[in-house]
This record gives C-alpha cells, structure tokens and sequence, in this order.
C-alpha cells in the first residue's frame, strides 16, 4: 500500500515538473511584443530630430528590452 502511494506520489511530481518545464518552453518561444507609447502603438515619447536615438521607453516592449527611436518619431525593436 506504501509502495502505490509512493509511485502515484512520484507521478503527480512528474506531471507537475513537465508542466513546469513545458511552460517555460512555451513563453521562451512567443513572439515579443511590439514597443507601445502613450500616443499610439509605437510612438516616440519626444521628438528628436538630429537623427535615431536608442530609447529606454521604446525598449520595455522588445524582446531584449533594446529598442530605438526611428527619424520618424516611431519606436523599433533592435540596432540601428
């Protein structure tokens, strides 16, 4: 009787520890978010315009948390 509580104990740790694992899996491999600004999608907060500038406020969308200021006025995701 110890024994099939034992094994049943295990299994239900098993279940739990693939889950675990599997939604982990799940959330590395989502796609990022785009960048959003109080003005629309993908705004930047301040216009600059002596040319791109890396941006705090348009990285927290990314996926590496980098993200740019376009001569345009809109947030990018990535290097310039």
């Amino acid at each position: 009787m110890i024994r099939s509580f034992s094994f049943i104990r295990r299994g239900f740790l098993g279940i739990a520890f693939a889950g675990a694992l599997g939604f982990g899996a799940t959330q590395a491999l989502a796609s990022p978010r785009t960048a959003a600004g109080p003005d629309g999608p993908d705004y930047c907060p301040i216009d600059f315009v002596n040319g791109p500038y890396y941006s705090e406020y348009c990285g927290r969308g990314c996926a590496e948390e980098i993200g740019y200021c376009s001569m345009e006025g809109r947030c990018v995701c990535g290097y310039f």
